[in-house]
Parts: structure tokens; sequence; C-alpha cells
């Protein structure tokens, strides 16, 4: 955290991704994953990882947890992303307090109005690529619920990607 100090903007990437363990045997509550190569399942877990970015390229790590839907505590994985996006605002409160400005990203995964409830109620720009864009949402506080395609007319774009083939 003490390498993004001092950033005036501050990207938030949260991902999830699966940890294969195909040959544990003595690891506890692994649950099945999808495997690397070909269909099936092994042995696994899954990972939720924060990584802060600031405009000048310096990173942080900002969270990081390993999870399994076969541990007795486990209650949901979206209530594990809640969890994660909860720990990240309660570490980057530092940075916010001196005047960062922070926007969460999001892959589809995360495509979910808890989820982005959660970064609102912190105060946070988001952005999300859709994957449900039938999704109802209230677009601001008071204001009345409506469909997430239809708010695509007012959107502004904030950025462009442009994949290079390698």
């Amino acid at each position: 955290m003490g390498r993004l100090r001092g950033e005036r903007e501050l990207c938030v990437v949260l991902d999830g991704s699966d940890l294969r363990k195909p040959h544990a045997q003595a690891m506890e509550h692994p649950q099945r994953v999808k495997r690397l190569d070909g269909p099936g399942l092994v042995n696994g877990y899954r990972t939720l990882t924060a990584i802060g970015m600031g405009r000048d390229g310096r990173r942080g790590l900002l969270y990081h947890t390993l999870f399994s839907s076969h541990a007795p505590d486990f209650v949901s994985e979206p209530e594990e992303t809640r969890a994660a996006i909860r720990a990240v605002g309660v570490a980057r409160v530092p940075l916010v307090a001196g005047g960062t400005e922070v926007t969460d990203i999001r892959d589809s995964g995360f495509d979910d109005v808890a989820v982005w409830a959660e970064v609102w109620n912190q105060g946070h720009r988001l952005v999300c690529r859709l994957h449900h864009r039938d999704r109802l949402v209230r677009p601001a506080p008071g204001a009345p619920i409506c469909r997430l395609a239809d708010l695509a007319p007012t959107l502004r774009p904030l950025a462009a990607v442009k994949i290079l083939a390698s």
C-alpha cells in the first residue's frame, strides 16, 4: 500500500481465478475447479486478488485470499467478493483521505448489482465489462429503476482498448 501513496488517481482491479492442485491430498477442503487443459475438473481453490495501479505505473497488492466452497465457514462466492471489496476499501482509506480518486475495474464475472453497490457505497467510480445488459439498475439515488441497456446512450467513453496481435 505504501508504494501507492501520493497517487492522484488509482485504478483497482479485482480478479478471481482458480488455483489448481490436481494432486493435492493433504490440503484442507479443496474444491473442484476447471482443468487448464481440456474438459474436466481437478482439486483446487478459488482466489481473489486486488491490485492497485497508479498513473505513473506504480502497483501494489491491496488484497489476496484463497477460499474453497468446501470449507466449513464458506457462505458463498458473492459474499467472498463483497468481503474482498470491503477489505480493499478499508486498506485504501489513507489514500482516499489524501485526495486519491479511485476507479474500480471489474470483469464480467463481477457483473452483479450487489458487487457494484459495495463499490458505490465507498464513493468510487466503477468500470465493469457487462454480461447481463438486461439487468435492472437505479442509476442514481432516488432515480427510477431502469434496464441497464437503456442507459447506454447516456454513457460516455472513458477509454478504448486495442488488442495487438502478437
